[in-house]
């Protein structure tokens, strides 16, 4: 798989997304890919859905607002939805989809804060912070193994969202087919 991350000469700057120390960190230490959502389209309807949805909602290049996402017209992608607020020194998952939960044994509640212990709560904040500052989503590509399950792969999408209390992050992730299963 080629690298994502832009190996260019020092007198020219880095394009945004996996160029960002931020999304590098976090490319590393999740093994997943990132990438603007235009330079890949999604495989999955799920991500195909919403990257649809975002891209219909975003007037004149502003982030749609949170409230212009119906679950109820996006029935068939809410059980892989979810919904990443920021909170006083992180992130916290305001919302998981039944999907979600289940591939990443992450529940609502759970919180990503910049200055964890654990490395990979702090890249997450980061590649979070990233999202908001961008204002554009994004495309992840994964593959991992948990003590819960053997490997698997899978496919994310996620979009800034504008909010009153600060702007949010909607997703979906989706599990993908295995080569030859």
């Amino acid at each position: 798989m080629p690298s994502l991350i832009s190996d260019l000469p020092g007198d020219v700057a880095s394009p945004p997304g996996p160029g960002d120390p931020r999304v590098a960190a976090y490319m590393a230490l999740s093994g997943r890919s990132v990438q603007p959502i235009d330079a890949a389209e999604p495989e999955t309807p799920e991500a195909r859905a919403l990257w649809a949805w975002w891209r219909g909602a975003a007037a004149a290049g502003i982030r749609p607002h949170r409230r212009d996402f119906d679950v109820v017209e996006h029935r068939q992608i809410a059980a892989s939805l979810y919904l990443i607020e920021p909170v006083a020194g992180g992130f916290r998952l305001r919302l998981a989809g039944e999907d979600f939960e289940h591939l990443f044994r992450r529940s609502r509640g759970h919180v990503w804060l910049r200055d964890s212990p654990e490395e990979l709560a702090r890249a997450f904040a980061g590649y979070f912070d990233f999202m908001l500052e961008q204002a554009l989503p994004y495309r992840s590509l994964g593959r991992m193994k948990c003590e819960y399950s053997d490997w698997f792969s899978f496919e994310s999408v996620l979009c800034p969202l504008r909010h009153e209390d600060g702007d949010q992050l909607l997703g979906v992730a989706v599990r993908l087919p295995e080569a030859g299963a």
